[in-house]
């Protein structure tokens, strides 16, 4: 007979108790913690997005999902916030992700959007942030897509 009593989960398996993004940023170590920061920071300062903390499922689970004007009918990008494994997921629809000058972009970058298949028209590539500098590359892509979103806006597709 086993004595050993139920898992507890931590707060960002835990999808029947809402945690606080302080909560789950602390579930990592320092450093980590502090790129969790520095990509919440980043993503904030775009000006025109919203955050929600939300239950994506699994694998994401807790995650921050980020919408923009831009494009309402899906996330703007997702900050997944699985402990001391931050991942930054932008949602690229086929039409953006062909104007995206994959010349210019770190080796990094383009090696993940190569590797993504897609779903629905959608692509939905995802880097693991361990850096600062990382999460710099994965801003980089999220620029370009504002601006392509931007001149399709204004007629300029």
């Amino acid at each position: 007979m086993s004595t050993s009593g139920p898992r507890t989960r931590n707060a960002w398996e835990d999808r029947f108790r809402t945690p606080t993004f302080e909560t789950l940023r602390d579930l990592s170590n320092k450093q980590v913690g502090a790129v969790f920061e520095t990509a919440r920071q980043r993503l904030l300062a775009l000006g025109d997005v919203t955050e929600t903390l939300a239950w994506l499922g699994i694998p994401w689970r807790w995650s921050l999902e980020y919408r923009s004007p831009l494009d309402p009918s899906r996330a703007w990008v997702v900050l997944v916030l699985q402990p001391n494994k931050p991942e930054i997921v932008v949602p690229l629809p086929a039409a953006v992700l062909t104007r995206l000058p994959l010349a210019k972009l770190p080796r990094t970058i383009r090696e993940g959007l190569r590797a993504v298949s897609p779903i629905a028209g959608v692509y939905w590539p995802g880097w693991e942030c361990q850096t600062k500098t990382q999460v710099d590359e994965v801003m980089q892509v999220i620029e370009l897509k504002r601006s392509i979103f931007a001149a399709a806006s204004n007629g300029q597709a």
